[in-house]
């Protein structure tokens, strides 16, 4: 036996050498023997034989392990200088600072292999008070931290900052602290107001507070607090708000084009500027310049975007057969907004001369004498304008009105953006620039059309020369 061991290069690192199990053939079934060390000289081995060297078990019979706020945490040895509790925290060099004392858990592994939990008064324990636990195989010491038992807690900062989020909370913080800590204040926060939150906390408290926020104003001079607060320390949850200035505005850039002195991007000014405003600006008008055309294109802000949203998905649904096509109203950022120049030069101030905002562009035209002709007619045309000419002269020079026409629903687009039903009682709803729109009828499946008529007919007639000449073969085959 000890031959074949050599033979077999000898036992490995983490081999079982106490006793090595014989499967042997013999007879009429196998046996089994169990050959203890010392008596591996004396066995003899047979043909066929096959031996199984076993490990060493994947347990400890005199550890104990450390956890939690210690300076050396891991595994050590159940031994004559490690017998107790306090014995195994001296050997993990003592605890932390930030230990919690009254606390700590023994996890031991009973007999079952369950584990049990014993509570240990690590103050008693350390000052020789309580008796020192002897330690036991596989025991487990967790230590706590006092941060672990605690909240964490983060102090908050919002506003005109320049890395507004949360941020760990330390001891002696002050507001010019997270303020550095976060950045730095934006070139459009307000000195004057900064507001602290501060959550109320009573533990022992049996009523529901009236107040649920303690609120502290602070104002700044030369980066410090003014003031009772220039000694402020910040609370563990406290909540920071930086607030605007409400006298910092960024410049809001309006362009004009077209027939005005001095053409190109204004900054407004003030915050109602108007149109009138602008043009005086601008130099005033050219003498070419066609006023009744001018007209200007508006970016939507956030609230408009919200509302197209909402109107483009009642759109999508298609209620009704008159309801507004999803394509008519996904236009895109920018719409041309209705107005009277004219009117908004005679009258500065009045409800005629709108009030500019930020990326309007105001667009003042040379006079244009030509009228568009578009919708349900032969050929959509271009013409010249003529004055008191009316709807008919129009429409004529487009060809007349198409099939589907709805002839009195025709309707004018200006070019200053204002569309208008047509007044058949007055030519003057017709002006320079301007375009008629003549809307189409919904088309109907139930009337037949010519060239549908003469499809039909053109079927008939051959379904009905064939029915002939069918009958007529059918008579001569019975001659």
């Amino acid at each position: 036996m000890t031959d074949l061991i050599k033979y077999a290069g000898g036992f490995a690192g983490d081999s079982y050498t106490d006793n090595i199990r014989l499967f042997r053939q013999f007879g009429r079934e196998k046996q089994i023997y169990t050959i203890e060390n010392q008596d591996f000289d004396l066995f003899r081995v047979f043909d066929g034989d096959a031996f199984t060297v076993g490990a060493i078990l994947n347990r400890f019979e005199n550890k104990a392990e450390i956890r939690g706020a210690v300076y050396r945490k891991g595994l050590y040895q159940i031994n004559e200088d490690t017998r107790t509790i306090k014995d195994l925290i001296e050997q993990a060099d003592g605890l932390q600072g930030d230990v919690f004392m009254n606390r700590a858990h023994l996890f031991r592994e009973k007999e079952d292999l369950s584990i049990e939990l014993i509570s240990v008064d690590l103050n008693k324990v350390m000052t020789g008070e309580s008796d020192n636990l002897a330690l036991a195989n596989n025991d487990v010491l967790r230590i706590y931290s006092i941060h672990e038992i605690q909240e964490e807690g983060v102090v908050s900062i919002y506003g005109q900052i320049a890395r507004p989020g949360n941020y760990s909370f330390t001891e002696n913080t002050t507001i010019e602290d997270m303020i550095v800590k976060a950045g730095g204040l934006l070139e459009a926060a307000s000195y004057a107001k900064i507001d602290v939150a501060r959550r109320i906390k009573d533990p022992r408290s049996l009523d529901a507070p009236s107040e649920l926020t303690i609120m502290y104003s602070l104002e700044l001079e030369d980066g410090e607090l003014r003031g009772d607060y220039h000694q402020f320390y910040l609370e563990p949850f406290d909540m920071i708000y930086v607030r605007r200035s409400p006298q910092y505005y960024k410049q809001s850039n309006v362009a004009l084009r077209g027939e005005v002195i001095f053409d190109g991007n204004y900054a407004l000014i003030k915050k109602n500027e108007r149109l009138s405003d602008l043009v005086y600006r601008a130099g005033g008008l050219t003498r070419d310049a066609y006023v009744k055309g001018a007209r200007l294109v508006r970016y939507m802000n956030e609230e408009e975007r919200k509302q197209k949203r909402d109107a483009v998905r009642l759109a999508d649904r298609g209620v009704g057969k008159d309801s507004i096509s999803f394509a008519d109203l996904d236009q895109g950022e920018r719409y041309m907004v209705g107005i009277d120049l004219e009117k908004a030069l005679e009258n500065p101030g009045s409800e005629y001369d709108m009030v500019l905002r930020q990326g309007d562009v105001l667009t003042i035209p040379e006079y244009i004498n030509t009228v568009k002709v578009n919708g349900a007619v032969m050929y959509p045309n271009t013409v010249l304008y003529e004055k008191g000419a009316n709807l008919r002269h129009y429409v004529d020079q487009a060809g007349g009105y198409g099939y589907l026409a709805k002839k009195k629903k025709a309707y004018v687009i200006y070019l200053n953006g204002n569309v208008s039903k047509f007044k058949w009682s007055s030519h003057k709803t017709i002006e320079p620039g301007c375009e008629i729109i003549i809307p189409s009828k919904e088309h109907r499946r139930g009337r037949m059309d010519t060239l549908e008529f003469l499809r039909m007919t053109s079927s008939l007639t051959t379904l009905t020369a064939l029915m002939a000449t069918t009958v007529r073969l059918s008579q001569d085959a019975k001659k």
